[in-house]
């Protein structure tokens, strides 16, 4: 929640309060008559007048001679003063923010950095963070990650009285042509209310550079600039990477364009082109040199099928930390060169697979690498062997390639393998309902439940639901190679039609399966045939007992049932296991 929004809500809570003890202050004084000549009350918070103490006999109507000495008036039976109670100590939070930066001015797009130390000056110990004024509506970005233990998302920083604390961060001006930043932000408690609000500004002295030089349309695919290829009527954008200041330009008949007076600073080139020429992207830092004043920009036509590409692991399996080698084969079947080929992998982020970039990869995560006419180019790449693998029990390599800079991922050729990364140990836990239109949900006892891999012993575990409908494997290496088989009883079907369904076991918790059956009669799935040499597949499972939460659970493990509650949860987590091993085999091509 943005600072001045908990302010706001932090207000209204203690006006609110105020108004209460107000109004509690009015019904006590609806039960005493105060004398007309009664004083107006003080407030709570402040020390008795030494002239008046307390006394805790109800007042009365006074009868006191006035002619008479105070001390004759005083009653032999009135209680002696009370002593005033010890002043509370002052339990809100209250803290002193100082921000120094680095330098007193800075130059256009050039990086800042903030130390901002936070003091308690309260009388009460304190847990601060820190939250900087979200970047749409600031004059700053942050770096990221920023504010080290202060971060909004720890757990914050303990500060004793007369205890501070100090972060150093980094950022850039977000609107490239600002001559100053208001570098502000809050303070917050651990639960997220407001402490206390800080600004800070400093100046930017504007910089400039300029960018200028030719596109051209590469048509014989050299990555060079030919006489003829000057390409006219094209737009080039020129974003700024840390806001949304953008410069515009366009090519003239010979292909020149030119930005002279732009803010220096980190960008990012762009353009549009006519006749399907797509423009190759780039980053470009403007600075006070002349080393952008003659850019040469290319533009290519997209591939249609000459680029053909297999990727393969050279060994079947691998541990964490092991570098791994894949062979990469680019087969050009056009008439000319295909240049400046580079390979885009892992666009998903998945932890398993493996990036693409590095120096592993050589030029194809550079500029890329030149495929003649006819030619076939076999690339051996490399890369460490990710944690995330030793979970999902395989390693992967997804990439599609092509011209540098030109993003076409629909039409660039891709490829897909896996290798396995053994040792992780999961297990499969599912359970088969059924919802009638009205009424509570049922649980299918007696289906026979066949667990199969690829191996060449492909029926791994056979078992049958409980009562509950629930049935379990366990102590299954990790990998995404299994496929459930169900038979259902007599009158039984699969409410989708499918009576198979793949899952992925990952290292620790087991797999979730959630399937629904309705009344029907299904036909059979087939099972792969088991080989005469292979044992006989594991039978049955830990039978199911009643936890003391009232819900069925399991004997071997003692783990939980999926509960009726869950079962949306459950079927959610198994679709995006579907869909992401999906991902993964829609990448495989035809390679030479």
């Amino acid at each position: 929640m943005h600072g001045r929004s908990v302010a706001r809500i932090a207000a209204f809570i203690s006006t609110l309060t105020v108004t209460l003890t107000y109004a509690a202050g009015l019904a006590g004084a609806d039960q005493e008559t105060p004398t007309p000549s009664a004083e107006p009350s003080t407030s709570a918070t402040a020390d008795p007048p030494s002239s008046s103490p307390p006394s805790s006999a109800p007042s009365a109507p006074s009868s006191a001679d006035p002619s008479l000495p105070a001390s004759a008036n005083r009653s032999e039976h009135a209680k002696p003063a009370e002593p005033a109670p010890p002043k509370a100590a002052d339990t809100q939070p209250n803290l002193d923010v100082d921000v120094k930066f680095g330098k007193a001015a800075y130059t256009s797009g050039e990086q800042f950095s903030a130390t901002v130390t936070v003091k308690n000056v309260g009388e009460s110990p304190v847990t601060v963070r820190a939250l900087e004024q979200f970047p749409t509506s600031a004059d700053f970005v942050l770096d990221y990650p920023s504010w080290g233990p202060l971060a909004f998302s720890g757990k914050g920083v303990p500060l004793a009285p007369s205890e501070s604390v100090a972060a150093t961060v980094t950022g850039h001006q977000r609107n490239a042509e600002a001559t100053s930043v208001q570098f502000a932000g809050d303070i917050l408690d651990p639960t997220g209310l407001h402490i206390k609000h800080f600004a800070a500004s400093f100046a930017i002295t504007r910089t400039d550079g300029r960018i200028g030089g030719l596109v051209f349309g590469d048509k014989n695919n050299n990555g060079q600039a030919d006489p003829g290829e000057e390409l006219g009527g094209v737009t080039l954008s020129l974003g700024y990477r840390w806001g949304p200041s953008t410069f515009t330009t366009g090519t003239d008949h010979a292909g020149r364009f030119s930005l002279p007076a732009i803010p220096t600073g980190a960008y990012f080139l762009s353009g549009t082109a006519p006749d399907g020429w797509r423009i190759s992207s780039r980053a470009i830092t403007v600075d006070q040199s002349d080393r952008n004043e003659d850019l040469r920009i290319r533009a290519v036509k997209p591939l249609h099928g000459e680029l053909a590409v297999q990727l393969r692991f050279t060994q079947d399996t691998y541990k964490v930390g092991d570098i791994a080698h894949v062979t990469v084969t680019l087969a050009n079947s056009g008439s000319g060169p295909v240049t400046g080929i580079v390979a885009n992998c892992n666009r998903v982020g998945n932890g398993d697979e493996l990036t693409g970039k590095g120096p592993g990869w050589g030029d194809l995560a550079a500029d890329g690498v030149t495929v003649a006419a006819g030619e076939t180019k076999i690339l051996d790449v490399t890369e460490a062997v990710p944690q995330a693998a030793f979970t999902s029990g395989r390693l992967f390599v997804a990439c599609d390639f092509g011209y540098a800079g030109v993003e076409n991922p629909e039409s660039d050729p891709s490829d897909f393998d896996s290798a396995r990364v053994p040792g992780g140990i999961g297990g499969i836990v599912g359970d088969i309902m059924y919802t009638p239109p009205s009424g509570p949900r049922q649980p299918i006892p007696g289906v026979r439940v066949v667990l199969t891999n690829h191996e060449h012993c492909p029926i791994v575990a056979e078992t049958t639901t409980d009562a509950n409908g629930v049935f379990e494997f366990t102590n299954l290496p990790v990998g995404p190679d299994y496929t459930v088989f169900m038979f259902p009883p007599a009158g039984w079907k699969a409410k989708f039609g499918d009576l198979t369904s793949d899952a992925l076991v990952f290292d620790g918790a087991p797999a979730r399966l959630g399937i629904e059956f309705v009344p029907g009669d299904a036909t059979p799935p087939t099972l792969p045939t088991q080989p005469a040499d292979c044992a006989p597949p594991a039978q049955g499972s830990p039978p199911a007992v009643v936890t003391p939460e009232g819900h069925a659970g399991l004997a071997s493990t003692g783990a939980d049932v999926i509960g009726l509650s869950r079962f949306g949860a459950v079927v959610l987590l198994v679709g995006v296991a579907t869909v992401m091993y999906g991902r993964r085999r829609s990448h495989r091509s035809t390679g030479p």
